[in-house]
């Protein structure tokens, strides 16, 4: 009977930390999803561009102006973000940029995001939303 209550306390607390650690890989797949399908949305109902900027760690709403890019307030990602091809993206220094337009095409993409859940391969099509698979 002990044995197989502790057998019980050990593969939940095995469940509980296996079950954090994706949720702390999937935090930064989700914010980059959601960032996206929301430019995207406000592209579409603006019927003006959107533009994401992505950087090694960091991700950030930009608009090009006059004055060349304009960043909005960056947010921190978890992962390091490499972005290892793309049709219709554009540089900027450090950050790759996304145009997203109000027909809702965008930048066509790929990227990895590797953090301390593991790494993560994520697809844009330019058509599409993003798909992103953990990677082994």
């Amino acid at each position: 009977m002990i044995v197989v209550a502790l057998i019980s306390i050990l593969s939940v607390g095995a469940t509980l930390s296996v079950g954090h650690r994706d949720r702390q890989a999937n935090s930064d797949v989700a914010i980059l999803r959601d960032t996206l399908a929301n430019l995207r949305s406000e592209a579409v109902l603006s019927g003006r561009q959107a533009v994401l900027a992505l950087g090694p760690d960091r991700l950030a709403r930009a608009e090009i102006g006059p004055d060349g890019l304009q960043l909005g307030t960056p947010q921190r990602l978890r992962s390091t973000l490499t972005v290892t091809s793309g049709t219709g993206t554009t540089r900027d220094g450090d950050w790759t940029l996304i145009h997203l337009l109000p027909d809702r095409r965008s930048s066509s993409f790929e990227l990895l995001l590797d953090g301390p859940g593991g790494m993560w391969l994520c697809l844009a099509d330019g058509w599409q939303d993003l798909t992103c698979e953990a990677q082994s």
